[in-house]
């Protein structure tokens, strides 16, 4: 976990030079590009946009149900998030009961790897007596390009993780080998969480390119 959060600031400064065509997607539709290409596309797939809300309304296939949508763009970069809104109860037990469904979805899909390793088996799930703002997790996305490793060398060089004509032990190459591969998920984040709004329950998804997330001001 340690060798993890050295790596996380390591991306900070090689992320650029690496391309970025491998991004997180949600219903098929890349989170990239221009948001009105992406309009476009949930269009195709039955989306209906609402100009005054800036919103769509459409079907997920992550939840087999109806969804709001919303769409951000960091300008001169591109799409770096899609945020989906859908009630879920209002009784909040009913409500972490969902969470608890969902969470034990991602688990079993080999589509998705928890970002806290640390984590006990079973993840993110919630006691039902907990706070609902409890109701929270993160993953990052992985498809099969994710465990190709023939970029690995070109990594290395480009970041620079090691000097020029060091040798490198097996024990190094497989930790490295392990690096890259958090590397290639690092910038598909999935985020959600249980909300409370009024008296009823929602759960917002943040499915995040992190390429094109604005670097905050300090």
């Amino acid at each position: 976990m340690k060798r993890h959060f050295i790596l996380s600031v390591l991306l900070i400064f090689c992320y650029a030079v690496n391309a970025q065509s491998n991004v997180t997607v949600f219903n098929n539709v890349k989170v990239d590009g221009k948001t009105q290409d992406v309009i476009s596309a949930f269009k195709q797939q039955g989306f209906k946009y609402y100009e005054e809300d800036k919103a769509l309304f459409g079907y997920s296939e992550y939840l087999d149900e109806e969804v709001e949508l919303y769409i951000y763009e960091n300008v001169g970069k591109g799409v770096y998030r899609i945020e989906t809104i859908n009630y879920v109860s209002d009784d909040r037990e009913e409500a972490i009961r969902y969470f608890n469904e969902l969470i034990d979805l991602f688990e079993i899909d080999s589509g998705f790897v928890r970002q806290d390793y640390s984590s006990v088996s079973g993840g993110y799930k919630v006691n039902i007596n907990d706070s609902i703002s409890k109701c929270k997790a993160k993953y990052f996305q992985k498809n099969q390009n994710d465990e190709d490793t023939t970029g690995l060398y070109q990594w290395i060089m480009d970041c620079k993780i090691l000097d020029e004509g060091e040798k490198v032990s097996d024990k190094r190459l497989y930790a490295l080998t392990d690096d890259y591969m958090y590397y290639n998920l690092y910038y598909k984040r999935i985020m959600f969480f249980i909300k409370k709004f009024e008296n009823s329950y929602y759960l917002y998804m943040f499915f995040d390119n992190l390429y094109n997330k604005p670097i905050r001001k300090t």
